[in-house]
């Protein structure tokens, strides 16, 4: 709810300040940052924008994500 972690090699794991009117910025960056790392191992499966589409509706529909 702070912040977001951080995990420095050899240092640990820190919760990282983040401003209230930076937050949902940084928030979204992340969320690109994870679809360009799961279209790069999409795409490395073989896989096509209609079976990513259908996985990701599939998997929203199961109820299963927080």
């Amino acid at each position: 709810a702070d912040g977001f972690v951080e995990m420095r090699q050899g240092a640990g794991t820190f919760v990282q300040e983040v401003l209230p009117d930076k937050r949902l910025e940084e928030r979204n960056r992340q969320a690109r940052d994870l679809v360009q790392r799961m279209m790069g191992e999409a795409v490395r499966l073989g896989l096509n924008a209609d079976e990513i589409s259908q996985a990701f509706r599939s998997e929203l529909g199961t109820g299963n994500h927080k």
